[in-house]
């Protein structure tokens, strides 16, 4: 009895060890031709990617780019604090990377919001845009909160005008860029939105005694800058990306002891 049953048990083992034997050759000539995964092409194809200063692709989960409306887009005062235009710059070796730690997440959110509710394109008006370091570093923020990126920046050629008032003479500059970039490509937007914590408004005032004036007031978003955008200021840009008409209560920013705006 012990010899059958030991027979038996080899018979059996025999059987499985042949039928793992042809499904093996079975699954070698299924995938024959397919690549097999390689975790360190992989590694190397995200290094080349980093180092030709690319990204990975990430899906944004956001709907597709409406071009025909605009965002432009402040940074300090909007999507971190204003403080007296300054900004911080860490140092690791000879390379300069500015500390974004101050970033509001409520304030990205909001974006968000309106990348999700109408899909705009982005136009960055930031003082940011003059700085290669601060555009990686936004650029940064931007990939690794899935926001779509800006596709443009207004123009860098008009100078700050120097006068008493230097929150009026930024002012007149910003907007004077917007209104540069909009006659650029006249005939192309529905619907824009400024989003910037300084009352660009004020400026409109010399402007309407032109011909065509481009009034920034009735497409402007103010910021408080010490808090940035809020989820009311981003429903309020939607509506007017959307063509609402919509009555805002002005921030006042005090004059005295300014002396400028890096936002």
């Amino acid at each position: 009895d012990q010899r059958i049953k030991a027979s038996v048990e080899a018979a059996k083992k025999q059987q499985a060890d042949r039928a793992a034997a042809n499904a093996a050759k079975e699954a070698e000539t299924l995938y024959a031709d397919m690549p097999q995964p390689d975790a360190d092409t992989a590694a190397a194809t995200e290094a080349a990617l980093k180092a030709a200063g690319a990204r990975p692709q990430v899906d944004l989960a956001l709907p597709a780019e409406d071009r025909g409306k605009v965002v432009f887009l402040d940074v300090d005062g909007v999507l971190r604090p204003a403080r007296a235009g300054t900004f911080d710059i860490s140092t690791d070796g000879d390379a300069a990377k500015p500390d974004t730690s101050d970033f509001f997440p409520a304030a990205i959110k909001a974006l968000r919001h309106i990348m999700e509710r109408s899909s705009p394109r982005v136009v960055l008006c930031s003082e940011w845009r003059r700085s290669e370091t601060l555009l990686k570093a936004l650029e940064e923020i931007f990939y690794k909160n899935r926001l779509r990126l800006w596709t443009d920046v207004t123009s860098k050629e008009f100078k700050l005008e120097k006068g008493p008032d230097a929150v009026r003479c930024f002012a007149e500059r910003r907007a004077k860029e917007i209104s540069d970039w909009l006659h650029k490509h006249e005939g192309e937007i529905s619907g824009w939105v400024v989003l910037d914590d300084v009352n660009l408004s004020m400026t409109d005032e010399a402007k309407k005694s032109s011909g065509k004036p481009t009034l920034m007031g009735p497409h402007h978003v103010q910021t408080w800058p010490l808090c940035g955008l809020t989820t009311g200021n981003a429903k309020t840009a939607v509506r007017i990306l959307n063509g609402a008409l919509i009555n805002k209560v002005v921030v006042e920013r005090p004059v005295a002891g300014q002396g400028g705006k890096a936002g």
